[in-house]
């Protein structure tokens, strides 16, 4: 069952209705149970992954503090319990997602010698959502053993934390001290919220029905047939362009349509972007991309790592450690792998050129300064989602080559780029739809709810606001056979 589904729309307005109905000492019962419905509806066997997980971590989290309190030279007990029980979550995520992955890269450098380690063929399935909610379990209990948070000995509530169904399947990865805490303080019924939740869930679908499917077909048709129909590089590099387009269209219109569902059940998760493509520079890119993520990593790897407390040289290799293992996260290939270091390299340069400017006596920064970091900082991540895009880092790397060897600069001048598009009615649902993702992200950049600042309207300028959501995606959705539309990209990883 996923958000844009047919399934789903019967399935949350009725979950939201009883919630608001039964008492409130049952919710979490029946939120819970509505979780592991959803979670569960998409294949039976993933119970045997996400309730081991639920029930072990949430054990280790009572030993943790138990032997907090007991008192005495428990301090490394402590510390080797909590090491051992993530060492056992990241090695169940190692065995179902990267197992056959080490094994391809072990032979790459023993085969020099003539030896093999033979990949794995046992047939388990990969849960949707395990690589999201094993990091949430992970974040528990690395908090717990900080003393950041106590343990939670509430069995439902803890459950419930780490298989709420609108972020189970692709976050954002949610903190225990946040998502907690509201379910601890209890929910109630506020107007607000529901306006706010229908209001963002709303967008986020024509973020994925209306904008990102529909460039999902102009991107696809040059990564599976670039040579053989002949294409310009600079078509190639134009459909990277828009490949940047439609993953932030994607993964935003998800993560948008979890926290309206959310915060229609009153609670609010974390937002996980801040018009990304808007900032000024590759530091500022990775503070508003998939927050949830980066800040995970940046308090439970980088920090650990020493950060940049231990010199500039070991700041800049635990910088490139990140990233490339942010990369690995995102999928078991090298082309992930490449993706996460390229990344993690313009931030080592960035931070180089931020010092040399420091030293420069002029340090007023222009609009037309920052217009060009905007601008540079675009391409560069475009140009990182080159190898995101593409099925293997073999195909990115000769893809790529023939990019460059065919580029025919041109092209783009030639009127030859609205082939990629031909449909004119599509052309003008993307670029209008590319449009309001200028308009909304722009105000949150400035710092204001684009969401908020509609719900403040009159009625019915409002209404027509809604209203437009609602055809929109009706009458300009890509919709497949059956209205099952395409998965969300981030359901892969």
């Amino acid at each position: 069952m996923v958000f844009q589904s047919i399934d789903f729309l019967l399935f949350f307005p009725a979950v939201v209705m009883i919630y608001y109905i039964v008492p409130a000492a049952c919710r979490n019962i029946w939120l819970l149970a509505a979780s592991y419905y959803f979670y569960l509806s998409s294949d039976f066997r993933f119970l045997f992954y996400l309730l081991p997980l639920t029930l072990f971590t949430y054990g280790i989290g009572i030993l943790l503090e138990s032997k907090e309190s007991s008192g005495g030279g428990v301090e490394p007990d402590r510390r080797l319990l909590a090491a051992a029980a993530v060492a056992v979550v990241l090695a169940a995520l190692g065995v179902l997602k990267y197992a056959a992955f080490f094994a391809r890269c072990i032979n790459i450098v023993t085969s020099r010698f003539g030896l093999f380690v033979k990949e794995p063929t046992w047939n388990v399935i990969l849960p949707l959502g395990f690589s999201f909610y094993s990091l949430q379990a992970i974040g528990y209990l690395i908090d717990v053993y900080r003393k950041k948070i106590p343990a939670e000995r509430n069995l439902c509530k803890y459950a419930l934390f780490l298989s709420f169904f609108p972020t189970v399947l692709s976050g954002p990865i949610e903190r225990a001290d946040h998502f907690l805490k509201q379910i601890h303080a209890g929910i109630r019924f506020d107007v607000e919220k529901v306006r706010k939740g229908l209001l963002t869930f709303a967008w986020g679908l024509y973020l994925k029905l209306v904008a990102a499917d529909r460039l999902a077909e102009a991107v696809e048709s040059v990564i599976t047939g670039y040579q053989t129909n002949y294409m310009k590089g600079c078509e190639m590099a134009v459909a990277t362009i828009l490949f940047g387009a439609q993953i932030y269209c994607d993964f935003n219109g998800y993560s948008q349509m979890a926290r309206g569902s959310a915060l229609l059940l009153g609670i609010d998760v974390i937002d996980n972007f801040k018009a990304p493509y808007l900032a000024h520079n590759v530091k500022e890119f990775w503070r508003r991309w998939h927050i949830s993520l980066t800040s995970w990593f940046t308090e439970y790897v980088y920090i650990p790592l020493g950060g940049n407390r231990k010199g500039l040289v070991r700041q800049y290799i635990n910088i490139l450690i990140v990233f490339g293992l942010s990369g690995l996260w995102h999928g078991a290939a090298m082309n992930f792998v490449v993706w996460g270091l390229l990344n993690g390299v313009y931030l080592v340069v960035y931070d180089l050129y931020s010092r040399y400017r420091k030293r420069k006596p002029n340090k007023r920064e222009l609009w037309g300064d920052r217009a060009a970091g905007i601008l540079l900082t675009f391409l560069a991540v475009d140009f990182a989602w080159f190898f995101f895009m593409m099925p293997d880092l073999g195909e990115a790397l000769l893809a790529l080559g023939y990019m460059i060897e065919n580029f025919n600069l041109p092209w783009i001048f030639s009127g030859s780029i609205f082939s990629m598009i031909p449909d004119k009615w599509d052309f003008f649902l993307i670029m209008f739809s590319l449009l309001l993702v200028f308009i909304t992200d722009y105000a949150k950049h400035r710092g204001r709810d684009w969401c908020e600042e509609v719900l403040c309207q009159r009625a019915a300028i409002r209404w027509c606001i809604y209203l437009f959501l609602v055809f929109a995606v009706i009458l300009c959705g890509v919709y497949g056979n059956d209205y099952q539309q395409k998965a969300f990209i981030y359901f892969n990883f």
